[in-house]
């Protein structure tokens, strides 16, 4: 596993939570290859290509979190994350697959 892809934030966070505490983490996804939008397709229609290509590249990252007792709380295929619950001795397991980019503590949006 390479907790290289555990942000700093959060390995200090689960240095200090028991095992089995549920913690809540975000997993960003590393954006798949783009289909090229064909000629005379809709707005929509490349939208929903653009989100069933990121429901097929997560689904194997959805069924290892469920396999590890997990569950995913959201879906962001916009930003290509994935809000996630789980016992804090296997978010470490979340970094294996290839398509994984990082794994973070859940932000708040703040006004500038």
């Amino acid at each position: 596993m390479d907790t290289t892809k555990l942000t700093k934030q959060l390995r200090d966070r689960l240095n200090n939570t028991p095992d089995d505490s549920l913690v809540e983490v975000v997993v960003e996804i590393y954006p798949g290859p783009s289909t090229p939008r064909i000629p005379g397709t809709s707005r929509q229609q490349a939208i929903a290509q653009g989100r069933q290509q990121f429901l097929q590249a997560v689904a194997p990252v959805e069924q290892r979190i469920q396999s590890l007792g997990g569950e995913v709380l959201e879906q962001a295929w916009l930003n290509q994350t994935l809000r996630v619950r789980l016992a804090a001795r296997h978010v470490d397991q979340l970094t294996e697959p290839e398509c994984v980019a990082s794994v973070d503590t859940p932000g708040r949006l703040a006004r500038e």
